[in-house]
């Protein structure tokens, strides 16, 4: 009876020492699996970041984020009198802390502000064929042009400064 306790023994220590061991591997596949998901989770980071990378450079290209303007100018000021007190007003800044834009439209009831302002002011901007040494006549007219505005206005002031430095008032009354 001796031998039989003694051999059971031996059987449950060796399975309980099996036990031990396989924990052991298990606690190294498990290491390995985190150092995996470690390593998986840098390798996101690290595309994330270049993908933001990536976004602000479209920003960039874009003039959304920079003072990289894509347009002959850095900043660009219109005010449209029109009768009854109603304005069309356009406010346009391009510095070192990104872009600032507002639309004020009196006759329409409206106004927009931020990335819709900067989304809105794009496709007129890329048709506003304007430099510092275009005339002031061609500016109004461009700029009434590209806007599409009424050409029945009282006044119109334009502020623009130029890529190049250049800083230049625009004003008609009629």
């Amino acid at each position: 009876m001796k031998k039989l306790s003694l051999i059971m023994c031996m059987c449950v220590l060796t399975v309980f020492a099996a036990g031990c061991n396989n924990n052991d591997d298990a606690q190294k596949d498990n290491q390995a699996n985190d150092n995996q998901t470690t390593e998986n989770n840098n390798a996101n980071d690290t595309a994330t970041d270049n993908n933001n990378a990536n976004n602000q450079a479209t920003d960039n290209n874009t003039g959304t984020n920079t003072n990289d303007s894509a347009y002959s100018f850095r900043d660009f000021d219109l005010e449209v009198k029109y009768e009854n007190n109603k304005d069309y007003e356009v406010s346009y800044e391009n510095d070192n802390d990104g872009v600032e834009a507002s639309i004020e439209d009196d006759r329409n009831n409206e106004r927009v502000n931020g990335n819709d302002a900067v989304d809105r002011l794009n496709p007129i901007f890329k048709k506003l064929d304007i430099d510092s040494n275009t005339s002031q006549d061609d500016v109004i007219s461009k700029v009434i042009s590209a806007f599409e505005l009424d050409d029945n206005y009282q006044a119109i002031d334009i502020d623009i400064s130029f890529n190049d430095g250049t800083e230049k008032e625009y004003r008609n009354n009629k």
